[in-house]
């Protein structure tokens, strides 16, 4: 009758990618994710979302970039008033990178999204966040072969990086299932190489239309 649910979750992602013509490698892995999920109605204005439970990494190539360990995440809404909301997101997961010099990296993250609908077309949202990200799954290699293409690029990305972005959102919806947005975010990156940071502004305007939504 409250509405709170318990349930459990298994999932296996299969990865396969094909590394540059500069690498060679198996870069191709096998993820298997026993879950718990909770949604937990807190009160009528606030409710609790909660995934968490163990991950098992194994990698066709090297197994220095295996990975076993407790993944979660957890969010917390609170809705004190119908035009204002308050959104609290926390996580440890681990994530591919862009690049393949590591099969993963395990990030730590926390976000604090606020909106607030100005008229029931028109609504504004916040959003600051706060992620370590840790390359610890190196290959072997890296030690004795310091003028391979993938040691070269673990050099600029570094052991561990930290990441933050600041954002602000302006959401239009003239009608059901059309939406039009505008943002403006500022973004920063900081690495322990040394070299492989950035910092960035920049704003993007967004039209989504979502046919047959009511």
């Amino acid at each position: 009758a409250s509405k709170n649910t318990i349930g459990v979750q298994f999932r296996n992602v299969l990865g396969n990618f094909t590394p540059p013509t500069n690498q060679l490698g198996n870069f191709d892995y096998d993820q298997k994710e026993v879950l718990t999920k909770i949604n937990w109605i807190v009160s009528a204005k606030s409710r609790l979302l909660w995934t968490g439970g163990w991950v098992e990494r194994n990698n066709d190539g090297l197994t220095q970039r295996d990975f076993s360990g407790f993944n979660a995440r957890l969010a917390y809404t609170w809705q004190p008033t119908d035009k204002l909301g308050l959104t609290i997101n926390g996580w440890r997961q681990t994530g591919s990178p862009q690049n393949l010099t590591a099969s993963f990296s395990l990030n730590t993250g926390a976000s604090i999204v606020p909106s607030w609908n100005i008229t029931e077309k028109v609504r504004f949202e916040g959003d600051l966040s706060y992620e370590t990200r840790n390359f610890k799954r190196i290959p072997a290699k890296a030690v004795d072969a310091p003028d391979d293409p993938i040691n070269q690029e673990l050099a600029l990305i570094g052991g561990h990086n930290t990441f933050r972005n600041a954002a602000v959102k302006l959401i239009y919806s003239p009608y059901l299932g059309l939406q039009l947005s505008a943002t403006a975010y500022h973004s920063d990156l900081d690495s322990d190489s040394g070299r492989g940071g950035f910092n960035s502004n920049g704003a993007n305007v967004n039209l989504q239309y979502i046919y047959g939504k009511r």
